[in-house]
């Protein structure tokens, strides 16, 4: 008798690989860059419930999907780079923002969530064209997503302004 395969929504075959190299790796580049594991989950599109279990966060994983495997092989410090230096459309940033403060957040707290000064900060949310880089944005999201802030995503907007950065910043 043979044991069903489980398949992805494409029909391939869902592959698992051991996690333990890939949380070395995580916490690695983490450790180096100074780069949350939440905004490092985001940069590679893998799910921030994944990463944080790889980094210790809830029960330990044994295994993880070679598709996520892959996607965080591709963290590395020339992409982590491109995205702190690719400029990208900034209103879901500011939006973001914006939900942080009022929300309760400083300035001070918000502009260290983003990466950027106090007035870096300040530019970005009065300036009539402000410029935003894909680091800022992915760290506005992942600072969101720690505070379950999970409203400041408009429905239709969800992932549609954000594609998985790391793909072509690494390219």
């Amino acid at each position: 008798m043979t044991t069903p395969t489980r398949c992805t929504p494409s029909g391939l075959p869902l592959e698992w690989v051991c996690a333990r190299e890939f949380a070395v790796h995580v916490r690695h580049i983490s450790s180096a860059s100074g780069v949350p594991w939440r905004v490092l989950a985001l940069l590679a599109g893998v799910s921030s419930r994944t990463v944080g279990r790889l980094v210790g966060r809830g029960r330990p994983m044994r295994r993880i999907r070679a598709v996520d495997a892959e996607r965080l092989l591709m963290l590395t410090p020339l992409a982590i780079s491109a995205a702190e230096q690719q400029f990208v459309d900034p209103v879901s940033t500011v939006r973001r923002v914006r939900v942080l403060l009022m929300n309760g957040h400083s300035v001070n707290d918000v502009a260290a969530y983003l990466g950027v000064s106090p007035g870096g900060l300040a530019r970005l949310i009065t300036e009539p064209e402000p410029r935003c880089t894909a680091m800022m944005r992915v760290r506005a999201r992942a600072a969101c997503e720690a505070h379950h802030l999970w409203w400041a995503d408009q429905p239709a907007e969800l992932g549609a302004d954000e594609p998985d950065v790391l793909p072509e910043c690494a390219a």
